[in-house]
């Protein structure tokens, strides 16, 4: 069984871990690249947010739409940190605005997952906490008036959605809870997770993770993958045939197939970050552990779920460690994202986190080591690419802000 150390037990360890990596950081050399990467805004922790855990999303005038787990003017405190998130816009020229802080209970607790940006720059997330002690699916308007969407119950139509969503060009909306649906799976029968669809009006379970072997558990943090004929496509932290992970496909008329089952040995375990495909429904991701050296690896499975290493993190110079985020791929079909450690600004737990990029002939290059303070560190979620090349991403901790509370970040090509 595995430890999903990287998953459920950060869930509530992260932060005191990355509080104490701020002050036990060491000063880094400035790579080559600096010159590149800007901060564009730093998280003080207050009303403004406190870290911001899963990635952002882009509108056409170039704003980034995200959430902090933490801050915003609610009042709620866990693990020793205050207010219960917020959702946030940041202008390319690093001008914030939050557009919601929750207030806790009802509307939502501790946004996680990232958000999906619809019509007149609406806005759809999920809350892993609040409602009826679940989590909600809400979305938020172009006023900054919340309406929740679906409040889970915890029995079968899940529970903790940490999730993003995705939305289909029909407007439909499909994301993924940790828990809940069939209620004989899982530790103290609490469910394996759900795929759900909401039509804005009310919820329907596409699938129910019954757990290894014949099926995967805990979807993890990646939002959903849809092509264009409908197919969806996910990966879960767990499950399988060697309980270690599994990348699944779920076709228009409902059939779930599992493409790929993780060993836990070379190929990695644990992959809970979003897919990315390319033109031949190929499909990449990361799984955050295992792989030789235990630091996880880079993926590709085929359509009929034959799988390829592509890269095996070691946490040496010039490489990552534990890349929970997933990738995004551009037309050349580069490989993009993050690793939670990896560089070498930390004696603790093996560097404050770096920015990837893995060519199609498999060269890896680090785009960016996060040094902790000047910058920020643990970057937790995915990246995404504008039409320019320009890459963003978020760090959950560090940064120059007051209380080292993350920051939103850029990187020019």
């Amino acid at each position: 069984m595995p430890t999903l150390k990287h998953a459920q037990s950060l869930q509530t360890s992260r932060f005191w871990t990355m509080t104490a990596l701020i002050f036990l950081s060491c000063a880094v050399a400035t790579p080559t690249f600096a010159q590149r990467f800007s901060v564009l805004y730093s998280f003080t922790g207050g009303a403004d947010g406190a870290n911001p855990s899963e990635g952002l999303v882009l509108d056409s005038a170039g704003n980034l739409y995200g959430t902090t787990n933490y801050g915003g003017t609610g009042n709620c405190t866990q693990y020793g940190l205050s207010g219960c998130g917020t959702v946030f816009r940041v202008t390319n020229q690093g001008t914030e605005t939050v557009l919601y802080s929750f207030q806790g209970g009802s509307d939502g607790e501790y946004p996680w997952g990232g958000l999906a940006l619809g019509n007149k720059n609406q806005l759809f997330g999920t809350t892993p906490n609040g409602g009826l002690g679940f989590g909600v699916v809400f979305s938020l308007d172009e006023g900054g008036t919340e309406r929740i969407v679906h409040r889970f119950t915890g029995k079968t139509d899940g529970a903790y959605p940490y999730a993003g969503l995705t939305l289909d060009h029909a407007g439909h909306l499909y994301g993924t809870s940790t828990s809940g649906g069939d209620l004989h799976c899982g530790d103290v029968s609490k469910g394996c997770g759900t795929l759900f669809e909401l039509d804005r009006r009310k919820e329907a379970v596409v699938h129910r993770f019954a757990g290894a072997p014949s099926d995967g558990n805990f979807p993890g943090y990646g939002a959903v993958l849809t092509d264009s004929t409908g197919n969806l496509y996910g990966a879960t932290g767990s499950g399988g045939t060697a309980n270690f992970g599994t990348v699944y496909k779920v076709d228009p008329s409902g059939k779930y197939t599992v493409l790929y089952s993780f060993s836990g040995g070379s190929d990695g375990c644990e992959p809970l970050g979003t897919l990315a495909a390319d033109e031949n429904g190929n499909l990449y991701g990361a799984a955050s552990a295992c792989g030789d050296f235990n630091k996880g690896t880079i993926f590709k499975v085929n359509s009929r779920g034959a799988f390829t290493l592509l890269h095996t993190f070691s946490g040496a110079a010039g490489d990552g460690n534990s890349p929970l985020g997933g990738v995004t791929r551009d037309r050349k079909g580069n490989l993009y994202g993050t690793t939670l450690f990896g560089g070498n600004c930390s004696p603790v737990e093996g560097g404050c986190g770096t920015v990837f990029k893995l060519g199609p002939d498999g060269s890896m290059t680090l785009l960016h080591i996060f040094d902790g303070y000047t910058d920020g560190m643990a970057p937790w979620g995915n990246v995404i690419q504008d039409a320019a090349g320009n890459l963003y991403g978020t760090t959950s901790n560090g940064g120059p802000g007051a209380n080292g509370a993350g920051t939103v970040w850029k990187i020019a090509p």
